[in-house]
């Protein structure tokens, strides 16, 4: 029920599921002899532990806002408890990324916890994905792009990632590169269409206007 109601999208109600798992298992807990989790326990206070944190951190709060701060603080401890559990679940390492490339002067300890997901799990678009963002952040445009061509390769339907892409052409004045990977992210169901759907236009009026005057200022005098 909690994953489905995550799903869903009512986290609220998720997180109080995934509470309950989390006290039901702590009781189980201390009626066993040697008060130890069972293999099978130790895995699944992992994986809620780790949900925890995830939705700790989705939970839409406005940016720099105390209550945004509390939710990343509580997402970190989550997901540090799930680590504790089973340190070798990379999925666990990008949530963590994911919290501290929101922190303050935390980009390094992103970083980190961005590699150690790649290091123990399969290459994923979303870390690469998120890497670039970080990149960006801290004004390094071309690991940034390289960061983003590795999201795409992997995922050519990854829409955050050409979406990212698209926005870092843009802010380096290369339209017609960032117009491509705008409508590339269209096509893939991206979370906000509308923003996207816009910028498309924007920028497809301004480059026919280029062309325009670019062609007008070539006619030779009579």
């Amino acid at each position: 029920m909690a994953l489905s109601n995550e799903n869903a999208g009512d986290l609220a109600k998720a997180e109080e599921e995934y509470k309950d798992i989390l006290a039901e298992l702590a009781e189980s807990q201390n009626h066993q002899q040697d008060r130890q989790y069972t293999q099978e326990q130790t895995r699944l206070v992992a994986a809620v532990n780790r949900q925890l944190g995830w939705i700790s951190y989705r939970f839409n709060y406005p940016e720099q806002s105390e209550e945004r701060a509390r939710r990343l603080r509580e997402a970190e401890q989550f997901l540090q408890n799930s680590k504790k559990f089973e340190p070798i679940n990379g999925k666990t390492y990008y949530y963590l990324g994911r919290c501290y490339g929101e922190t303050l002067n935390k980009a390094h300890e992103a970083f980190l916890n961005y590699r150690h997901s790649i290091d123990k799990s399969e290459a994923d678009a979303d870390t690469w994905c998120s890497i670039g963002v970080l990149y960006h952040q801290q004004n390094q445009p071309m690991d940034a792009l390289q960061a983003f061509i590795c999201a795409v390769e992997l995922d050519p339907e990854h829409s955050a990632a050409w979406t990212n892409l698209g926005v870092l052409y843009e802010v380096h004045a290369q339209f017609n590169d960032a117009l491509a990977c705008f409508r590339n992210a269209i096509k893939f169901n991206p979370a906000a269409p509308e923003p996207l759907k816009a910028r498309i236009i924007v920028l497809e009026k301004e480059l026919q206007t280029s062309t325009h005057f670019s062609s007008t200022r070539t006619v030779p005098p009579n």
